[in-house]
């Protein structure tokens, strides 16, 4: 106890913390799954392709949105960054399942695969929003203090 009298009693502040770091790893483990997922159906993908059941746009959407979750994974670990490239890849994979789910009168497991890859993006987008949120609020609580 401080012999101040103007001390509320029991009055305990603890230190603030920089925030965590992004959960990259989970991140990066989604999309290592997804990726194999897309490298496993690609066979199906390319047979539907070349028979005309469904247009190249589709896939390749598909494909340039997993380029794009790639890199804004690989940005995550460099810099910590990486929110619009997962904003890019989750807008890719949405428009390439409505673009491929358009086409076929039954629901295939390769429009799954692209909802998996718009789910894995947003989340990857919205984590890495809170944690930079909460690192800007971290940043002006020490310059304030």
């Amino acid at each position: 106890m401080s012999d101040n009298p103007f001390d509320p009693p029991k009055a305990h502040v603890e230190d603030v913390d920089a925030p965590g770091k992004p959960p990259v790893y989970t991140i990066a483990a989604l999309l290592a799954m997804q990726l194999l997922c897309f490298a496993f159906y690609f066979p199906i993908q390319f047979e539907l392709v070349r028979t005309g059941a469904i247009a190249l746009v589709g896939p390749f959407l598909a494909l340039v949105a997993d380029v794009l979750l790639l890199l804004g994974v690989v940005v995550l670990l460099v810099k910590g960054a990486g929110k619009t490239l997962f904003l890019l890849s989750a807008i890719g994979f949405a428009v390439a399942t409505t673009l491929v789910w358009s086409r076929l009168p039954i629901p295939m497991l390769t429009q799954s695969i692209y909802t998996f890859g718009t789910l894995i993006a947003l989340y990857a987008w919205w984590a890495t929003r809170a944690y930079s949120i909460a690192l800007q609020k971290f940043q002006s609580i020490t310059s304030a203090g």
